[in-house]
């Protein structure tokens, strides 16, 4: 006998569960959600769009490798070399003598700010800027001088002279030159620099001469203009060294001139710039730490440019893993990730006292850029996944519910991935090569307010992420960059990802519509006006459905503002029948696999009985006043084709939600009216697969229900 059943879902606290079998997730979470945020009371919303920072791309259009927010510009370096910074809407280098200060390449760069200066380096390059002007990372220590015997003079015996380099802005001073020596029997001595020692660094602005006499004084000293004449320019006093006028020296200097000497100098190698090769950098403890992939550099204390080959901790060497990256947990924790094991560096300012020990010797890092800090702990991907750890704790895995191993991602490509942390949204983005990928194809986000995943989002291909701050309120943000050389600010409104909807003087772009004719390659649409200006549609995806609810997604390549052409072929040529949605987040959330019971003392019935499922219910919501969802049924676990469709409509007027606070709903529920559509449909088990790809609408669904009658296995 037949008998009724009311099943209802109106919490989905538990975020996307995606690593087990549809029917047994939880019923308060989703076994596949593409789009979908979840709003701290536990409600599924669809993620908001990325707005366009920079409609034109980079010089070259290349991919962006790194962005991010220093002083008071926004920068990129992409990797056609370029070091820029976006000014209204537009990338202009930093430096314009210096357009290109990196090896062109992918070459990840990995960037640390300390003294007022970015720094960043890329496995070739090691540079800085002061945000006008693109510097050396480090000063290299100048040529041998030459020195003579002169006229009649003071100086008597034999002297070793030898230079350093000086960039008086920051401060940063070179290791002493290798030394010449001279003697004389009372005569001055004539130091000669060498011809290029000011052309060979731009960045030097002084160079400060050193003396050692034989028998007189154990080490060098700096000197001062005290009988020195220099032959043009001047000695500055303040930073102690000649400007770039003085091409040599007249020492004229007695013992008693060099006894008064009080500033000793630097050693041969006190001040090298980074190791040859350097991969990642990060200040820490007021030291910047550096590695060639080999070792652990640290600078000395307060002088991010001064490295030595005596500032160097091996990190078990022995072990044929490389170093890949590191980074602050709290003030005197480092945390240190070779390819697979993970190291602390423990302990104050001084070397001597600090502490390396093992903290796992089986999980490392994969990414360098995906490392992220928030609220007290760090996380990263490693290779058996996504990892993070707190302090006095190990690794601990982060991913357990979802989806994320080599089945699902490009292990080769991994390297590749990147992490972001959104501290207003309380999220934690990784993006990621899927499987088959080379690029990083998917958004991976996990709320840190509900502790949950939210499966996947894919506005774009993601070649970079970084932090920026609006320019009014100073709010933080995630900006993302794609593989073309432009920038996007990440959870905006209208829900469109990198398009415009309009040209802001009269004509709507068409963002959604029926192809006219296609081929493999090409969708055309006669009656379309597609966005052309700048980078157009470049990189944006396209969407295309069938009648059937059958999609399949593509990258646009270039544009005309009729024919969208795409950077791989399609499986099946789309007819007219299909309908194709551009830069639109395609928002799909499936429910449960339900297998509703008429028994109230037990949570769910047997998979063995067969139901008539009657009737769906809906209870949702749009910020945007209305929406229509696509209701596809997943009958006993097939969803080609799909069991039914209907389309339910949602009213939303006053609703609103995402005030930039935790995601929170400010809509009153009771103005939600829950829908209903039959269905007619007869199986085992029944999951829901609610989508919405209209562009600029928002959905939030509050409540899903099934009614039907349950049957006996007999039936």
């Amino acid at each position: 006998m037949a008998r009724r059943f009311f099943e209802d879902i109106t919490d989905w606290s538990r975020g996307a569960i995606t690593a087990t079998s549809p029917d047994r997730v939880p019923k308060n979470a989703s076994p596949r959600s593409l789009n979908v945020a979840w709003l701290k009371q536990g409600y599924p919303a669809k993620r908001k769009g990325l707005s366009i920072i920079t409609q034109a791309g980079e010089t070259g259009t290349p991919a962006i490798m790194a962005l991010g927010h220093f002083s008071t510009i926004d920068w990129t370096i992409s990797d056609n070399g370029r070091w820029s910074k976006i000014v209204a809407g537009a990338f202009t280098p930093i430096d314009a003598a210096a357009p290109t200060p990196f090896t062109s390449g992918y070459k990840i760069p990995s960037t640390a700010i300390a003294k007022n200066l970015l720094f960043a380096v890329n496995g070739t390059d090691a540079t800085k800027t002061n945000g006008t002007l693109v510097q050396k990372f480090g000063i290299a220590a100048p040529a041998v001088s030459t020195a003579a015997a002169g006229a009649a003079g003071n100086p008597n015996g034999s002297y070793t002279l030898y230079l350093t380099a000086l960039n008086s802005n920051t401060g940063a001073e070179s290791s002493l030159s290798a030394g010449v020596t001279v003697s004389v029997a009372a005569q001055k001595i004539t130091l000669t620099f060498p011809a290029t020692v000011f052309s060979t660094d731009t960045q030097i602005t002084h160079v400060r001469a050193h003396i050692f006499k034989l028998g007189l004084t154990d080490i060098p000293f700096r000197l001062t203009n005290t009988n020195v004449t220099p032959n043009a320019g001047a000695y500055d006093a303040t930073y102690g060294g000649y400007t770039s006028a003085t091409a040599s020296l007249s020492i004229d200097v007695t013992d008693a001139d060099i006894n008064n000497l009080i500033i000793k100098s630097p050693g041969a190698h006190d001040n090298d710039p980074p190791p040859t090769g350097a991969t990642y950098i990060a200040y820490h403890g007021s030291r910047m730490f550096a590695t060639d992939g080999v070792d652990l550099w640290y600078s000395d204390l307060n002088k991010p440019e001064s490295f030595s080959p005596d500032r160097v901790e091996p990190i078990n060497p022995s072990d044929g893993q490389r170093i890949i990256g590191f980074a602050t947990l709290i003030d005197h924790h480092l945390v240190i990730w070779k390819e697979r094991s993970t190291y602390k560096l423990t302990g104050p300012d001084d070397p001597n006292t600090w502490e390396i020990n093992p903290v796992d010797l089986s999980v490392g890092l994969k990414a360098s850029r995906s490392i992220v800090y928030a609220e007290g702990e760090l996380g990263w991907e490693a290779e058996q996944g996504k990892f993070r750890i707190k302090a006095g704790s190990t690794p601990e895995g982060m991913d357990a519910n979802v989806n994320s191993g080599e089945e699902d991602l490009n292990y080769l490509q991994l390297p590749n991935a990147i992490g972001a942390y959104d501290s207003l949204r309380l999220r934690i983005l990784f993006a990621d090569p899927e499987a088959g990928q080379t690029n990083n194809t998917g958004l991976f986000p996990y709320n840190t307010a509900l502790g949950v995943w939210e499966d996947k989002w894919d506005p774009m291909d993601v070649s970079a992420m970084g932090i920026l701050f609006d320019s009014v309120t100073g709010a933080p943000y995630v900006a993302v960059g794609n593989y073309k050389g432009r920038v996007f600010r990440l959870w905006q409104t209208p829900y469109v990802d990198g398009v415009r909807i309009n040209n802001g003087a009269g004509t709507d772009f068409t963002l959604t519509g029926a192809p006219t004719s296609a081929t493999a390659g090409t969708i055309t649409d006669t009656l379309a006006t597609f966005d052309t200006t700048g980078g157009g549609l470049s990189q944006i995806p396209v969407i295309l459905v069938a009648s059937d609810g059958s999609t399949q997604r593509a990258i646009i390549a270039s544009n005309s503002g009729t024919v969208l052409t795409l950077v791989s072929n399609l499986g099946v040529v789309p007819d007219t029948t299909w309908t194709y949605y551009i830069g639109c987040p395609n928002f799909e959330f499936d429910t449960k696999y339900l297998g509703p019971t008429s028994n109230p003392t037990v949570e769910s019935g047997t998979v063995f009985n067969s139901r008539r499922f009657k009737q769906v219910l809906i209870k949702g919501i749009s910020d945007t006043g209305s929406a229509d969802l696509d209701v596809y049924c997943i009958l006993d676990h097939v969803e080609n084709p799909f069991g039914c469709h209907v389309v339910i409509s949602l009213e939303g007027a006053g609703a609103l939600w995402d005030i930039d606070f935790w995601d929170d709903a400010v809509l009153g529920t009771n103005k939600a009216v829950a829908k209903h559509h039959s269905l007619g449909v007869h199986g085992k088990v029944l999951g829901f697969r609610i989508i919405n790809r209209e562009p600029t609408v928002g959905v939030q669904l509050l409540g899903v229900g099934l009614m039907g009658t349950e049957l006996s296995y007999k039936d």
